[in-house]
């Protein structure tokens, strides 16, 4: 997944030459990168760190822990990122490659595929979370509403809601409206104050009053406001440990 074609072409005649593998598809930005990846469910993905409008980061964001495949990054700098991935033992290519290059890669994939998916999917989680340690926490967001510019502090919130490529900013009885998607959003947020909940929220930590556990294993977050949310299955357990009811 590049938007680069000669970067996407130069891929694919590779890997075309490299016995055991076959390309099922490929997209030039982020949001064609999910829909494939969820629709096809492949193995391997190449995946670059920067696209349009979504970044790699971002694309894994979106996926289910049940659709994260084995990530080979494709990057042409960022050196903190490189760090990263060599950390948690997902390769990296550093453009441009060669074919040499791609040999070592394909060599750790076949490893890595034969480990189980759920130690893949928290590997990508730390990566995750390793990317937005070294950001600087966002402190004040720009809202823009009938030629006005508010500036918000990001302590007022109480919690964000995803709504298509919108946010939904929940401080205190207000609601704005701005235009970012949840995934990026987060990758900015201070991990201390804010804990995603939900694929569809992220809740400033110290506005839960607490979680109640409901049937068949689900649980709510249930806000100083009043307000109610869904605690999404993949991210109970560090809700949990983050408010001290488990360790």
């Amino acid at each position: 997944m590049d938007d680069e074609r000669l970067a996407r072409d130069k891929l694919r005649r590779f890997l075309a030459e490299a016995e055991g593998f076959r390309v099922v598809g490929e997209a030039a930005n982020g949001a064609g990168a999910v829909a494939l990846i969820s629709r096809e469910r492949p193995d391997v993905v190449f995946l670059d760190v920067q696209m349009p409008g979504m970044d790699g980061f971002a694309v894994l964001e979106e996926l289910p822990d049940e659709s994260l495949p084995a990530v080979v990054f494709v990057t042409a700098h960022d050196e903190y990122a490189i760090r990263a991935f060599e950390v948690e033992a997902i390769d990296y290519l550093l453009k441009p490659f060669d074919r040499a290059r791609l040999r070592q890669t394909l060599l750790r994939v076949r490893r890595q595929l034969r480990r189980d998916s759920g130690e893949i999917a928290e590997k990508i989680r730390r990566l995750l979370a390793a990317g937005a340690g070294e950001r600087r926490p966002l402190r004040r967001i720009a809202i823009r509403s009938g030629g006005r510019i508010q500036s918000l502090p990001v302590e007022s919130v109480f919690w964000f809601e995803a709504a298509d490529n919108y946010l939904k900013i929940h401080a205190g009885k207000s609601v704005h409206l701005i235009r970012e998607r949840l995934s990026e959003l987060e990758r900015r947020l201070d991990p201390e104050a804010f804990i995603r909940i939900h694929r569809g929220a992220i809740v400033r930590i110290e506005s839960i009053l607490a979680v109640e556990s409901l049937f068949h294993g689900d649980y709510e977050a249930v806000l100083r406001s009043g307000e109610r949310l869904p605690v999404g299955r993949r991210y109970r357990e560090r809700l949990l440990e983050t408010i001290g009811l488990r360790r």
